[in-house]
């Protein structure tokens, strides 16, 4: 482990995941989530792994698991060929009512609800994209994840923050020093970035999942890209 890496990741909680979360709070942090993402380059990384993941996979459906307040699936529209559904998941109903005051499209079909349900539900074939997403889980639920995902013949895009000591500082200082940042985003800005991942993490997640191809560049700011797809036989 490097020495501007924090040796393990934090078991610690973010605010943003208590069931009691207020609107109004969930909300300002969202706005200033689509702040966040478009200042520091997060929107680049999924452009990325879109990019990269094309001549690897191909897919009827996309769908942004964990999507908040829509701004990054919003963001990739361009990027997805017309005749692909695309979707966006999320368990808190306060985020859906967000994304469809903000950032709506008609191509863009929002859903409440665990995304494991359109894992079950649907042909090989879909592409889905998490950004900002794994960290808020624990090493085996990530597994599982992407195991899942996989084994039913779809892929993954994953954009996620490395654990890195410079990076959680400087997002700490930025937190506090901009005008009027909710006590939400300066707890949990700082604490996401503990909470996540180095390379080497991302190496042993990956080699417990079979019959997968993946992919992890490193991007910045403190980013990770990384595209996964079933090893499937060749025809």
């Amino acid at each position: 482990m490097k020495i501007w890496h924090y040796p393990a990741r934090s078991p610690r909680l973010e605010l943003l995941d208590a069931d009691d979360l207020p609107v109004a709070a969930l909300h300002s942090n969202l706005r200033e989530l689509a702040v966040i993402n478009r200042w520091l380059g997060g929107y680049r990384i999924s452009e990325l792994a879109l990019k990269s993941i094309q001549p690897h996979f191909q897919y009827h459906t996309f769908i942004d698991i964990g999507c908040g307040g829509g701004d990054t699936l919003h963001r990739l529209l361009p990027l997805i060929p017309q005749e692909v559904q695309i979707e966006g998941w999320d368990l808190k109903a306060d985020c859906l009512v967000f994304a469809r005051n903000n950032f709506d499209h008609r191509r863009i079909q929002w859903r409440l609800g665990d995304f494991r349900e359109a894992v079950r539900e649907r042909p090989p074939g879909v592409l889905f994209h998490a950004s900002l997403f794994f960290h808020h889980f624990k090493d085996d639920e990530i597994v599982a994840f992407v195991q899942e995902i996989t084994a039913a013949g779809h892929g993954l895009l994953i954009n996620e923050l490395e654990r890195h000591r410079f990076a959680r500082q400087s997002i700490a200082l930025i937190t506090q020093l901009w005008p009027g940042a909710s006590h939400l985003v300066r707890h949990d800005a700082p604490l996401s970035v503990e909470r996540s991942f180095v390379r080497h993490d991302w190496e042993l997640l990956l080699a417990q999942v079979p019959n997968i191809r993946f992919s992890i560049d490193y991007r910045w700011a403190f980013r990770h890209q990384i595209c996964i797809w079933p090893n499937l036989p060749t025809v």
